[in-house]
C-alpha cells in the first residue's frame, strides 16, 4: 500500500532532516558572526534554546 509506506516514511524519516539541518544553522551563524565582526548574533540565546528544544523533543 503506497499510502502506508508514505506515512511510515514521514514518521521515521522526517527526524533525519533536523539532524542534517541543525549543524547547518550553526555554520551559518558562525559565518555571519565572522563576516560582520560582531561579538554576538542577534537572537543567539533564543536560537540556542530553540536548537536545544528541537534536540529534546525531536
Amino acid at each position: 500500500n503506497p499510502l502506508l509506506y508514505q506515512h511510515l516514511f514521514w514518521f521515521f524519516g522526517h527526524p533525519e532532516v533536523y539532524v542534517i539541518i541543525l549543524p547547518v544553522f550553526g555554520i551559518i551563524s558562525e559565518a555571519v558572526l565572522f563576516l560582520t565582526d560582531k561579538d554576538r548574533l542577534f537572537g543567539q540565546t533564543s536560537m540556542t534554546f530553540a536548537s536545544i528544544w528541537i534536540a529534546v523533543l525531536g
